[in-house]
């Protein structure tokens, strides 16, 4: 596999520039250049696979309106069919290179580290993205990219709502099994066997995860529809028309050309209206001490940090 920890992607990275009216800073590039070293690194793993991925939300916006990084961004999105996604998980689990939190890159899920993520992380470990407020000392802090799982929501046939209210009961068997005996104590009727819910309730919750993940890839291409299943139940995102993602176009994104939904204008404009005017906002991980420079857990070490802030 092509190395990918020092290749440079901008030119005179350590000058401030302005993008947009924006001032990008130095520190800025450095750490845009090594989520794009992950995301070379991440593109590899899934040429070799056979593995499908897009680009998405703020990355996809990004590489449409600017070609490249939102400059108030810091942050790499991609989505993966479900079933990708489960087998992204399983082939990770067999390389070894990717499981150790203080190697080069790792491939973090619940499954992985310690954490409650229901998405996919791959983080350069010779770095660091410390939460300010959940920093989290047990698990992976380094620089990340996101990779999230698309799965089926509901498209008003009723054989995919059925699949949707299932999704729902074993995604609260995961996020709150209490909530769901209390349903079952009061008479509320499950959408699958009583008996279906109560083994699921001996299971762990990574057990339980497992069986929702399971679950949906077997489904997912039985919906026109597909969401990011917390954003369909918090109805942060909407769901998006499966269609607008089945065939793929490439966007240049700071001198790459990387995998896009052949329908992203139309994505763009559901996820953000007027989308081609930008509009300039505070990054959404201004509670993240990055250092592309510094490993994690050596920050970790070094005593208070909100002196670092």
């Amino acid at each position: 596999m092509a190395e990918h920890d020092g290749r440079i992607y901008f030119t005179d990275i350590e000058k401030d520039e302005l993008r947009d009216g924006f001032l990008v800073t130095g520190r800025r590039k450095r750490i845009w250049n090594a989520e794009l070293n992950l995301l070379a690194e991440f593109a590899d793993i899934c040429q070799r696979y056979g593995l499908r991925w897009q680009i998405d939300y703020g990355t996809l916006l990004g590489a449409a309106r600017h070609g490249g990084f939102i400059p108030w961004d810091d942050d790499v999105d991609l989505t993966m069919p479900r079933a990708d996604y489960e087998r992204l998980q399983g082939i990770m689990a067999g390389l070894q290179e990717y499981q150790d939190c203080r190697g080069r890159f790792f491939f973090q899920t619940c499954h992985t580290d310690s954490t409650d993520n229901t998405i996919a992380k791959l983080r350069d470990c010779r770095t660091s993205a410390i939460c300010r407020d959940r920093r989290q000392e047990g698990r992976c802090q380094g620089i990340w990219i996101d990779i999230f799982p698309l799965d089926p929501a509901p498209d008003g046939t009723t054989r995919v709502d059925r699949i949707w209210e299932i999704q729902r009961w074993l995604i609260l068997a995961v996020s709150d099994p209490g909530q769901l005996q209390r349903y079952l104590d009061v008479g509320i009727n499950p959408p699958i066997a009583k008996s279906t819910i109560e083994r699921l309730l001996k299971l762990s919750a990574l057990e339980r995860m497992r069986e929702y993940e399971r679950f949906a890839a077997n489904h997912f291409q039985e919906s026109a529809k597909i969401n990011y299943f917390v954003y369909e139940m918090s109805q942060l995102f909407p769901a998006m028309d499966a269609a607008w993602y089945e065939k793929t176009v490439l966007l240049p994104f700071e001198g790459m050309h990387l995998p896009a939904p052949a329908g992203y204008e139309q994505v763009l404009t559901k996820l953000y209206g007027d989308w081609r005017t930008p509009i300039k906002e505070a990054s959404s991980h201004g509670e993240v001490l990055f250092s592309p420079d510094i490993p994690y857990y050596e920050l970790l070490v070094k005593g208070d940090l909100a002196l670092l802030f």
